[in-house]
């Protein structure tokens, strides 16, 4: 009987394990209405974090975790522009190195310089030690006297070197860089400077008996001459004017890295340096004993060259270098943030061993400059590239965990040592031989964030509960304004079974905030009244896009009429459940990039207003006028259906079936098309499928996708006409010469309003152009529990206070960026507040 009993039991009992373990949902404990939960903010993730390094992970969840515990000298503030942030100023200057012809007097220059820029350049000087180098090759192609216009780039040239600079402003990073400089300067003068040497210009303005004779003097082939004479004129050092926008910070002085968590004696924890570089903590009674330590381990070293510290410990908290829980973890102030975590970041990020996925962002970067004064840095760029300033709003690396030393030492404890590996000391690299990924530092990390990851496991690593729960700590060090709470809680559901657990948890109280799909959002309006909704822009677009070069949609009519066939209003409001916002081109609505005083002009066919010619936002909704538009592009209606050339219209929508809302999207266009008389068939497959086989390869005539994410203003990937599959994203084969020349302009244009006219000018020729029907821009919607609020600061008496203040407040409503830049300014009360009328404005 009892082995029946078992036979039934033994099954149900691991079924109901392996159903926590999917469905785990934090305990009464943790989840209860209780005074600890005041001081936490508690949400929830979909993936186990697996590496704290920002340079090396590629997992959502991580960034998630390690976006709590990085600061940028950068930053986009609550309207996507980038300001000064860790650093009290930021200004883009402009180096440059001229190359000055024999005509030009060194005076000439400069006073043509300061006519154009006044007090904002600096005086050129001459670069010492120029000289052209001087070949066979060179000599022969100077002394031909058909070819003498090349003697232009040789007889008396000079090279000099001056600055533009501009003041830096809070706000904002201003900046002296200016592309056309070579074109000012020279028309000043009324004389040519040597610009962007063109080796092809050159050889493109010789006739053919002369191209025939520069090919013998180069030994080359004509098709080859351009690569010949560059490679010429390069070797002699004539390369015309250099660019190199010089990035120039002041840090904020007192940013402390953050270092632990620790569990010893705060007395018995020393930080240990050699030579000046921190070797890492050690344990150790004495300060001798940590040095002997470190000594032995890199097996020799003069004792001068060893010292080490531990922490300040006090009652005081303005003199205490340590915070943490009594009798449980701490923490410790560590070196302070200065040009050398700067420049050791970028050094990192450029070195093929450190093996970082966003190796590329970092390319133009030619080097890193430090001063006398440890906060003064420059970041100095090998060419003209604006976007790269995005790249600055990200997080740096601790310089006294990643120097060599610390590297080496760590590499020796993990048996990969000098010895170990048998190379000679002086010939060793760490990165070679323990890989970045690898180190303690991608699951025990510094913070120089508001944050610190806090041990949920003893002194193990990871520091956080796999598949259960990630612990964030306030650091006390913070050199902003700290958070309200002590602690954020993120519980980690189940990948498959995560938004629904999260919602289940959220309505029982366990979870303060939830992101709620877009059929959820309308019933949760209808409750407002006990809970509190947020709405923000998403950097996401959905759109049908055509392939442009495949008939029947290469032609600008067709596609224009298949626009107006469809109520995008309806496709919004009843498939996408109301939860995004019409676009008009190309981008979110919610950046500065997007024109959202976009019009086109259209002539109507049809209608009261037939012949007349009006400006329009948007594709309107009009059968009547999409009918006239195909007979236009000269199909014939007679039968019934648009027919030309003895065929009917038709093609294929093709699409993958997994995204429920584009499933629906692409049905309801077929409808709508075929009510027009339009043939249109649906075809389905796989995602990857679907990717590999049809949208890259441009195999498709109609398709239905999405962007998102890329706050920058670079849509070369997506738009320009080099940018056909595969080697781009442009599977619309848009091609249009003036919005090629504005998308490689404008990355060398540093000038914020400047960027903003162009974009906007390239979003009106895309537009125009119908590529895409452009659908919406989702809207994110966050569920949170009424009684979080927000602890605005306001000015009261001429000090600064902070008052409670709604979550909907006109500040974040008619601000751009994400919910949770607003993060650490929320706050847990008892009670939910009752809120006026005038909480809600300033």
């Amino acid at each position: 009987m009892w082995i029946k009993r078992s036979l039934v039991i033994v099954p149900v009992l691991l079924l109901v394990f392996l159903l926590q373990s999917v469905f785990w949902v934090p305990g009464t404990q943790q989840a209860a209405d209780n005074e600890g939960r005041l001081d936490r903010l508690v949400w929830y993730m979909s993936a186990n974090p697996e590496d704290m390094n920002p340079y090396q992970s590629t997992s959502a969840g991580d960034s998630d975790i390690w976006g709590h515990l990085v600061e940028g000298l950068l930053r986009y503030n609550e309207m996507y522009q980038i300001t000064p942030y860790m650093a009290d100023s930021a200004v883009v200057n402009h180096e440059l190195t001229v190359l000055l012809p024999a005509s030009v007097t060194d005076e000439q220059f400069m006073a043509a310089v300061r006519d154009v820029y006044g007090a904002s350049a600096t005086d050129a000087t001459l670069v010492q030690g120029f000289k052209v180098k001087e070949s066979d090759a060179l000599t022969r192609v100077m002394t031909d006297a058909a070819l003498a216009r090349t003697n232009v780039f040789v007889k008396g040239v000079r090279q000099v070197r001056l600055m533009l600079t501009t003041t830096p402003r809070r706000d904002r990073v201003n900046s002296a860089v200016d592309p056309d400089f070579v074109a000012k300067v020279s028309a000043r003068l009324g004389k040519e400077l040597h610009a962007d040497i063109n080796p092809a210009a050159i050889v493109a303005g010789l006739d053919d008996p002369d191209k025939q004779r520069l090919a013998g003097l180069l030994k080359a082939d004509t098709a080859g001459l351009p690569a010949a004479l560059g490679k010429l004129l390069a070797d002699a050092g004539l390369t015309g004017v250099t660019h190199n926008p010089l990035v120039d910070f002041m840090i904020h002085k007192g940013v402390h890295w953050v270092d632990g968590p620790f569990w010893g004696p705060v007395k018995e924890t020393w930080l240990v340096t050699v030579n000046g570089d921190e070797a890492g903590y050690f344990s150790a009674a004495t300060e001798a004993d940590a040095i002997k330590h470190v000594k032995d381990t890199l097996g020799s070293g003069d004792d001068a060259k060893f010292k080490a510290r531990n922490f300040v410990e006090s009652d005081d908290p303005s003199k205490s270098e340590v915070f943490g829980e009594k009798g449980g973890p701490w923490w410790g102030k560590g070196p302070e943030f200065t040009s050398r975590d700067v420049k050791r970041t970028v050094e990192l990020l450029k070195d093929h061993d450190f093996a970082s996925p966003r190796m590329s962002t970092w390319a133009d970067v030619k080097e890193v400059r430090t001063f006398a004064d440890p906060h003064k840095v420059q970041v100095v760029y090998g060419r003209l590239f604006s976007p790269a300033l995005s790249a600055l709003t990200g997080s740096y690396l601790p310089y006294h965990h990643w120097n060599d030393t610390a590297w080496t030492v760590e590499a020796i404890r993990k048996k990969r040592g000098p010895k170990d590996i048998g190379v000679k000391p002086e010939d060793y690299k760490p990165a070679g031989y323990l890989r970045a990924k690898v180190r303690d530092y991608s699951r025990k990390p510094s913070s120089l964030g508001a944050m610190v990851l806090y041990p949920l496991n003893g002194r193990e690593v990871p520091l956080w509960q796999n598949g259960k729960q990630v612990r964030l700590m306030r650091n006390e060090f913070y050199w902003e304004r700290k958070p309200e709470y002590k602690y954020i809680d993120y519980y980690v559901f189940s990948p498959n079974m995560g938004r629904e657990t999260a919602e289940m948890v959220f309505n029982t109280g366990g979870i303060d905030l939830y992101g709620c799909d877009p059929h959820q959002v309308r019933r949760y309006e209808k409750y407002g009244d006990r809970y509190t909704l947020i709405k923000r822009q998403t950097t996401t677009y959905a759109y049908l896009g055509f392939n442009t070069e495949r008939e029947p949609v290469n032609n600008p009519l067709v596609r224009k009429a298949l626009a107006m066939g469809l109520d995008v209003e309806k496709i919004i409001d009843k498939i996408a459940w109301g939860q995004g916002e019409r676009i008009s081109g190309p981008g979110y609505p919610v950046l500065p990039w997007y024109d959202h005083n976009y019009t086109f002009d259209h002539k109507w066919r049809t209608g009261p207003k037939a012949g007349q010619t009006e400006a329009l936002k948007f594709v309107p909704y009009n059968v009547d006028e999409a009918r006239a538009l195909l007979v236009e592009a000269g199909y014939d209606y007679s039968s019934g259906v648009p027919v030309k050339d003895g065929k009917a219209l038709e093609f294929t929508i093709t699409m993958h079936p997994e995204n429920p809302i584009r499933r629906d999207i692409v049905l309801y266009a077929q409808q709508r098309w075929q009510d027009l008389g339009i043939k249109v068939r649906v075809e389905e497959h796989e995602w990857n499928v679907y990717l590999s086989q049809f949208v890259r390869p441009r195999n498709f005539t109609v398709c239905v996708l999405g962007w998102s994410g890329g706050l920058d203003f670079d849509k070369r990937q997506l738009w320009h006409s080099s940018a056909l599959p595969p080697r781009g994203l442009n599977f619309a084969s848009f091609k249009n010469a003036e919005a090629d020349k504005i998308m490689e302009d404008i990355l060398k244009v540093y000038d914020y309003d400047e960027q903003v006219r162009m974009s906007h000018r390239m979003f009106k020729l895309v537009a125009d152009e119908l590529p895409y029907i452009f659908l919406y821009s989702g809207l994110a919607t966050t569920v949170v529990d009424p009684r979080v609020v927000w602890r605005r600061e306001i000015e009261l008496d001429g000090k600064t206070a902070l008052q409670n203040s709604p979550l909907t407040h006109d500040n974040i409503k008619n601000a751009r960026a994400a919910f949770t830049y607003w993060m650490y300014e929320l706050k847990r009360v008892p009670e939910r507040p009752q809120w006026t009328e005038e909480d809600f404005r300033n």
